[in-house]
């Protein structure tokens, strides 16, 4: 079989794993899944897939390793990949990094992105961790450098769904004000 599609079937099967709660069965899959990937010519595809094995590992209680996939990922991205594909394998990083709760480290890896299209996905999903976690200032304050006005809109929104869920419903319909004064 094509090793592309033999790893992306894997990185699928090993989600599944994690989501149904066969936290083992998803470990093993995604160690297949990382020895998979050395066949695999296309650098940016190689890093997309490692970054979610990666994410894979940390939500099936291998954080550790996950955290030195990811700084593998980091380094090898940096040294051969260049151009406008940096800035994509450069957001996978970013993003797997906030998935696996290293908010900080995505943020200075989203540092060295520039185009707006790279650093929205990750954002999004940092403030969206942010809120989920009951950190409401971070997330809103995380939601503010979002550039495209809609996705600043949906995030808020998501913000005020998780202040009115805690309880907050006053600073949630403050939110929502801001969330419908962008669009």
């Amino acid at each position: 079989p094509d090793p592309m599609k033999h790893a992306e079937a894997l990185a699928a099967i090993a989600n599944i794993q994690v989501k149904r709660g066969d936290k083992d069965d998803a470990r093993a899959t995604a160690g297949r899944l990382l020895e998979s990937l050395p066949a695999i010519d296309d650098s940016l595809t190689r890093v997309s897939l490692q970054t979610r094995a990666a994410v894979i590992l940390a939500k099936s209680g291998a954080a550790p390793r996950a955290k030195d996939i990811l700084a593998k990922a980091e380094t090898f991205t940096r040294a051969n990949i260049t151009g406008d594909s940096l800035g994509i394998a450069l957001r996978h990083v970013a993003k797997a990094l906030v998935e696996t709760q290293q908010l900080a480290q995505a943020l200075t890896i989203l540092s060295d992105v520039t185009d707006d299209s790279n650093r929205t996905p990750v954002l999004i999903t940092a403030a969206t961790e942010q809120a989920l976690a009951g950190d409401m200032a971070a997330a809103l304050a995380t939601a503010d450098t979002i550039e495209g006005v809609r996705y600043r809109a949906v995030v808020l929104g998501r913000i005020a769904l998780s202040q009115a869920e805690a309880g907050d419903v006053e600073a949630a319909e403050i939110t929502l004000k801001t969330a419908l004064a962008a669009i």
